[in-house]
């Protein structure tokens, strides 16, 4: 009974679909409280199919989020709060089992879903946080690699959500759980550049009159030791255009990150996201090369030195240090300007897809609902006009029998039968107008 309902959806009134539904929303929540989560997801999707605007069951991954309220009723002023109540237990059930089940793509799916519908719902920012931070947990989806965006991206999340329910102890012990890992890939950050700063003491030297040069060109090379053969002066201002990037990183380019993840597109996602986690990196670089101050060189630079007969505070050799200094600084800046333009470009062509795709939705509502009123205007204006034309000719042949007794009958007949088809003439004629107005109207 329930196929067949379903196959005839089409045909089926906003009440019968809610009642399909919920059989199917309930069936869906008994596989789930029995941890049979792949037959729950089965009757969750096909549960999902009743109201979004897919052509068979299932479908739903081929739409956006604005589609699944394209499909307007005449009484949906009456049933938005159930419609809002509807989406938030389905989307909330099928992110569960998503989770459960390892498909992350989809878990985060349905987690924008949900906060889309509900922006301040703490439950959505949670369970996306915890999609992200498989890794961390040791038991979710071992097969993938998280990084320091990743860690930033689900420290967002946790601190929106504790803001929204700062009691959730939940929340509390998951956020310190991803800021430990976020302190470990600083740590790890840390660990490198002292690596490399041993490293320094490494270099094979093979001819007694090349040394200096050779010295020079190991430092005009080496991004790294270059970072660690000086002191760091926090008062010199960092470039504008780093800050720029890092605003960037941030902001839009995490925000384009879970664009991509909503659309189901996957791997432009996992690519944006590792540029971006190479353009943090380049930013790292650029900010401490920016603040050497080459008048406070480290001992082991200086001792280093030493060896090969360069003093590192002559204002000559400080020069050429300055000067290959700016050169890796314009190098990288370069570099940061050709791929942040290229994600920029990238993030103004999704920008712009998105809002003609509003616009769009916006005009097919509007063209579905103004014939819907031009139909009901018509009807209103039409019942006007007939109750005030009868009223007219009512009136008119009651004048008319209060005429003196001596008046022919006949005579009267015929004048109320001629009164009455002028008013219809007249009538037909304030009809006929209406209908052009109404026509024009639509046009």
């Amino acid at each position: 009974m329930l196929r067949l309902a379903f196959k005839q959806l089409s045909r089926q009134s906003f009440s019968q679909k809610m009642k399909i539904y919920e059989l199917l929303f309930e069936r869906g929540q008994k596989f789930f409280n029995l941890n049979q989560y792949q037959n729950a997801i089965d009757q969750l999707e096909t549960c999902m199919s009743v109201f979004a605007d897919a052509k068979q069951s299932k479908r739903w991954e081929d739409t956006k989020f604005e589609d699944l309220n394209c499909r307007h009723y005449p009484e949906q002023q009456q049933i938005k709060v159930c419609f809002q109540d509807l989406w938030n237990r389905l989307f909330e059930l099928m992110g569960k089992c998503y989770y459960v089940l390892h498909e992350q793509a989809a878990c985060t799916k349905m987690c924008d879903y949900w906060q889309q519908l509900n922006p301040l719902c703490a439950g959505a920012f949670i369970l996306r946080a915890q999609v992200l931070n498989f890794q961390i947990n040791k038991s979710r989806f071992l097969s993938e690699q998280v990084t320091q965006l990743d860690c930033q991206m689900i420290c967002k999340d946790l601190k929106f959500a504790q803001q929204l329910d700062p009691l959730n102890e939940g929340i509390t012990k998951v956020y310190e759980m991803v800021k430990t890992q976020l302190k470990r890939f600083e740590e790890q950050d840390s660990d490198k550049e002292l690596y490399d700063q041993q490293d320094t003491t490494q270099y094979d030297v093979y001819e007694d009159e090349e040394l200096p040069q050779d010295f020079m060109a190991q430092f005009a090379y080496q991004d790294n030791d270059q970072e660690l053969s000086y002191e760091l002066d926090p008062k010199k201002p960092i470039p504008k255009e780093v800050q720029e990037l890092g605003r960037f990183i941030e902001t839009r380019g995490m925000e384009m990150v879970k664009t991509y993840q909503q659309n189901g597109q996957i791997k432009e996602a996992e690519d944006l996201k590792d540029k971006l986690q190479k353009a943090l990196i380049a930013k790292k670089q650029l900010e401490k090369i920016s603040q050497l101050d080459f008048n406070r060189p480290k001992k082991k630079l200086y001792q280093f030195a030493q060896k090969f007969g360069i003093d590192l505070l002559d204002p000559q050799v400080q020069n050429e240090f300055k000067r290959i200094q700016e050169q890796n600084l314009e190098d990288i800046r370069e570099w940061l300007k050709q791929n942040q333009w290229s994600i920029v470009d990238k993030a103004t062509q999704i920008q712009q897809q998105e809002k003609a795709r509003q616009e769009l939705a916006k005009l097919q509502f509007k063209r579905k609902m103004i014939p819907q009123k031009v139909i009901e205007i018509r009807q209103v204006i039409f019942q006007h006009a007939k109750h005030k034309c009868i009223k007219k000719v009512a009136l008119s042949m009651h004048q008319n029998s209060s005429s003196p007794l001596t008046m022919n009958k006949s005579v009267s007949s015929e004048l109320g039968s001629v009164q009455l088809n002028n008013s219809c003439n007249i009538l037909g004629v304030q009809i006929l107008q209406l209908k052009v107005m109404m026509n024009l109207f639509v046009i």
